[in-house]
């Protein structure tokens, strides 16, 4: 049937007391099946120059049976009918042009759609699947998350979902479209209060996700695909090899959060998401977030995982093992491949000593054991080496030349696990004079307890 003026006139009532409640004067149209109008208004303070987006946005509504943000996957970048736009006088593929149905939910004759210029909300601005679970979903994690945990879930599906048109897989043929939506609004559920247990935040997210999933009568297959999406989405190079949903689900989360596969979005489609869903800061702010939980709970982000990498530069220099610390420490006694057992520095004061004493031996082994492996040190005024290779071809000239080096301390100041050292140097056997020099070092104590150097100038002054 066709819709009468009437039930035009009621639709704009209806989103014109939308508009009060928001606060945004509109233009809003009502056409017919031909995109003519059949009712309209211009509310107090709606700009002028949109009541032609408007009418065009109803048009394009009614003409595709569709919200009019829909036919931008066609005529967008990389879309199958590019220019579709240009059709039929002029067409608007931007969210705010909707169908309308009768009260038996059916499309009046597909003769009628309503718009207005003024935001809608965010399923209908970036096309989200609008489907009760996505919705409920979506206000689990509007309910339980900051905005900028959930503007970067919303953020990560729609970029995860421009991925698989790019790559030219089709929702519902190739991939659950839906489930893609579930597993990247809920991928950081646990950063939540709701999920905040003992394990990493990925797993206790995904345990908070199948959760929510299973109370609402969703099959045990599907909750493990999205289980396995949120666990692995800082899993790089595992979840790219489960199934489509969890592979882009990690690539849309990789886009927003790093910019990964960013140079293959449409033109224009990261400026219209943050439009509608602004950054705050993201990737700064969902690092503290996870440091905030981990330093609360360390369980949560144990040496090896990501949780674990990120708190690392949080916390003082040590105090986060590596993965040789841990090796160090397993018990088992292994060395590295040729590696001789040395003693080491247990204070500042006696890196200085011990110098001396592998010079005079020509150990030059034990000498590299006091540099850190990216050190820098001055064999002479003016040249400037860094990493164990370098070093270890200047000292090893300075022990062909039978020097002998002498130290006087002068002072040292330390912090934690930093040390500056001041020493009076003479050197002899080097050249036909002894070099008197003050060094400037600067030393670290290693998760073992010895110290090294990290910078060691004989002439900085």
């Amino acid at each position: 049937m066709r819709i009468k003026l009437d039930a035009a006139q009621a639709a704009i009532e209806r989103a014109r007391a939308h508009a009060v409640a928001i606060g945004v004067p509109m233009n809003i149209a009502v056409v017919d099946g031909g995109g003519h109008l059949v009712a309209f208004a211009r509310m107090d303070g709606a700009i002028l120059g949109s009541i032609e987006i408007a009418l065009a946005k109803a048009k394009t509504s009614v003409l595709f049976d569709a919200p009019s943000e829909k036919l931008w996957e066609f005529c967008g970048p990389g879309g199958p009918v590019p220019a579709t736009e240009h059709t039929n006088g002029g067409l608007i593929p931007y969210a705010g042009g909707l169908p309308l149905y009768d009260g038996d939910a059916t499309l009046i004759g597909k003769r009628a759609a309503v718009t207005t210029d003024a935001p809608l909300p965010v399923f209908e601005r970036l096309g989200l699947p609008d489907t009760d679970l996505s919705r409920d979903a979506y206000a689990c994690a509007q309910r339980a998350t900051p905005d900028f945990v959930l503007f970067h879930s919303v953020r990560s599906y729609v970029f995860a979902r421009a991925h698989a048109r790019h790559q030219g897989l089709r929702a519902g043929t190739d991939y659950d479209d839906e489930l893609l939506f579930l597993s990247c609004v809920l991928h950081d559920i646990g950063l939540s209060e709701e999920g905040n247990g003992d394990q990493r935040f990925e797993v206790d997210g995904a345990d908070t996700a199948a959760a929510f999933l299973r109370e609402r009568g969703v099959e045990e297959r599907r909750i493990a695909i999205a289980w396995d999406a949120i666990a692995l989405h800082t899993s790089e190079g595992i979840a790219g090899r489960k199934g489509p949903e969890v592979r882009l689900a990690q690539e849309g989360i990789g886009t927003d959060i790093l910019g990964v596969r960013r140079e293959s979005l449409p033109a224009g489609l990261a400026d219209e998401v943050h439009a509608v869903l602004p950054r705050m800061d993201l990737a700064y702010a969902l690092s503290d977030a996870i440091v905030a939980q981990a330093t609360a709970k360390p369980q949560k982000a144990t040496p090896l995982t990501f949780p674990g990498a990120v708190l690392r530069h949080h916390l003082p220099y040590g105090a986060e093992p590596t993965w040789y610390d841990l090796i160090a420490m397993a018990g088992w006694g292994d060395r590295p491949v040729g590696a001789v057992a040395r003693r080491r520095a247990r204070t500042p004061e006696q890196v200085g000593a011990m110098f001396t004493e592998y010079l005079a031996a020509g150990d030059i082994e034990g000498l590299l054991s006091l540099y850190e492996p990216h050190a820098h040190f001055v064999p002479t005024p003016g040249t400037h080496l860094v990493g164990t290779e370098a070093i270890r071809k200047a000292l090893r000239q300075l022990i062909d030349s039978g020097a002998r080096l002498e130290l006087e301390p002068r002072e040292i100041r330390q912090v934690d696990d930093i040390a500056l050292v001041s020493n009076t140097a003479t050197l002899t056997g080097a050249g036909p004079e002894p070099v008197i020099s003050t060094t400037t070092e600067i030393l670290r104590r290693q998760p073992d307890g010895g110290w090294v150097h990290i910078v060691d100038d004989p002439f900085f002054t």
